[in-house]
């Protein structure tokens, strides 16, 4: 598995992990020295930003949470887990890309655009080619939180925290040493 992550360049796609049975597909966004950037390539799961409404954080919010515990045990195998490294910005092994990085690592609003998994299709009640996804970045107000649009638009105004409908797309990091690949 490693061994084919080494050869990839960014903007390839790698399979890692595997969410309701089904594999999950990563974009790569960033290579540095041995590490590389790995962001969901698709929209797989619909999640509140936070399960309570008032003034939430990435720091303090319950998909951060879900993201490093439940999320973390649940999709990635025990050798997985062993590569996948704490981000240096948030220092959690899963995270949401930021506003800055959505921008960054996907400048077009093409590119920010996602595809959505067959699973969560079945779960949106509206047409799942206009899907939005959370970005860990405050809104505008305490109680909400930067999201990308279905255009691929990055709304900084916010979306309510506690909106059931917005998808999870996350992203990790993963750290390769080619010399010890066998």
């Amino acid at each position: 598995m490693l061994r084919a992550f080494a050869s990839k360049q960014i903007n390839d796609e790698v399979s890692f992990g595997k969410f309701k049975g089904f594999p999950i597909y990563w974009q790569i966004l960033d290579k540095k020295d041995s590490k590389i950037l790995l962001f969901c390539s698709e929209a797989i799961d619909c999640i509140k930003f936070n399960e309570w409404f008032g003034d939430t954080s990435w720091e303090h919010s319950t998909i951060r949470q879900y993201l490093n515990y439940d999320f973390y045990k649940e999709v990635f195998s025990n050798s997985e887990r062993a590569v996948i490294i704490p981000s240096e910005q948030t220092r959690d092994k899963i995270f949401l890309l930021d506003a800055t990085e959505a921008e960054h690592y996907l400048p077009t609003h093409d590119e920010r655009k996602t595809r959505v998994t067959s699973y969560l299709r079945r779960l949106l009640p509206f047409a799942s080619d206009k899907c939005r996804w959370w970005l860990r970045t405050a809104g505008k107000k305490p109680s909400q939180t930067a999201f990308v649009d279905g255009d691929g638009t990055i709304n900084l105004e916010g979306d309510i925290a506690t909106a059931q409908y917005n998808a999870l797309r996350p992203a990790l990091w993963i750290e390769i040493d080619i010399d010890n690949i066998k």
